[in-house]
């Protein structure tokens, strides 16, 4: 017998009106950084969200954890093309007219929103979620369709009808490579008075790897080692496996072992969906993670050095030294 979940109900408007009644907690001063102590304050949990408006596009940064299984609401004032990228949790979406897709840590994909309730989020109780949005408007989607009307026709042709639908049918790995430009579009604040110049090359630069990734996607699951769905699924386990155990890594053999794989298939396959080795996108990651420690919190360097999975300051100053040309001292200083 199917059971039926019970779900609290909310529309994305009135979010804010909950954490002004005390509802839900709400502090984007830590965003992106996990649960916050003070997270019992919120009687349904709580929300973080930043939204940054430029030219042509919208940037907006979320992350929640509820107490109870929360349906939100979406609501559009205007129709957008928008990049999804979840940073972190998982989380299911359903957009009107279509299958229920689940979103989990680390995939991305491309979204045509029309205008007025295009659909829902769907957040299951104690599982903490983060991700970023990019909201394209109109008139940047029409620019851009008229430069490259070959990537972006059919798109466009569907969004102008005003469909509300996911490029992709199911989620896709967000490779290193756009983990990168996640952490620059953040802080982008860096640039000063270029920054929002800098945000737009960087948006457009996200949208050619999610283009060239649904180009490219019928033979990253069909390639030369003939990865079939169940071993990719496998590959993506690995991932958080590893990201879980950033203070003791485990072995290629027991990293294999956990995810009912084997050693050659899980290094072939690991570098042909993510475009890294194991231990490569180890490394990007444990780096990514203290450029953002570095410059959003006030940890202390041996905490940052902890936190990225390293046993001492100086292995970990080493180690970013290589990676950016400095030590991570003057890199916070130059912030």
């Amino acid at each position: 017998m199917k059971i039926k979940m019970k779900f609290l109900n909310i529309r994305e408007y009135n979010i804010k009106e909950l954490v002004h009644e005390g509802e839900l907690f709400s502090d984007d001063k830590n965003l992106f950084y996990g649960i916050p102590k003070e997270q019992k304050k919120g009687k349904l949990g709580f929300v973080n969200f930043h939204v940054r408006n430029i030219p042509g596009f919208t940037v907006t940064e979320w992350e929640n954890l509820f107490y109870e299984d929360i349906k939100i609401a979406g609501y559009n004032a205007e129709a957008a093309l928008s990049l999804h990228f979840m940073t972190d949790g998982l989380s299911s979406f359903k957009l009107k007219n279509s299958e229920t897709i689940v979103a989990n840590n680390g995939t991305n994909n491309l979204w045509s929103l029309n205008n007025g309730y295009f659909g829902h989020q769907v957040c299951k109780k104690n599982t903490y979620c983060a991700s970023l949005g990019i909201y394209m408007h109109n008139n940047s989607l029409e620019d851009l369709t008229n430069k490259y009307p070959d990537l972006l026709g059919e798109i466009y042709r569907r969004y102008v009808d005003g469909e509300t639908f996911f490029l992709k049918p199911e989620y896709q790995s967000t490779t290193m490579e756009m983990v990168h430009i996640i952490s620059q579009i953040r802080h982008a604040k860096l640039m000063g008075n270029a920054s929002d110049i800098y945000t737009e090359a960087k948006i457009l630069e996200l949208l050619a790897i999610q283009l060239q990734q649904d180009i490219g996607c019928a033979k990253d699951v069909c390639n030369k080692y003939c990865l079939k769905k169940c071993d990719i699924d496998k590959i993506h386990e690995a991932k958080i496996i590893l990201l879980k155990k950033l203070n003791n890594p485990p072995s290629i053999r027991e990293l294999a072992k956990q995810v009912g794989s084997n050693e050659y298939k899980l290094k072939c396959g690991f570098k042909e969906v993510y475009k890294q080795t194991v231990y490569g996108y180890l490394f990007e990651h444990k780096m990514d993670l203290a450029q953002r420690l570095l410059l959003d919190t006030d940890k202390t360097i041996l905490e940052v050095a902890f936190e990225c999975g390293y046993g001492s300051s100086s292995h970990f100053t080493h180690a970013f030294k290589r990676k950016y040309g400095i030590n991570p001292r003057e890199f916070r200083n130059r912030a």
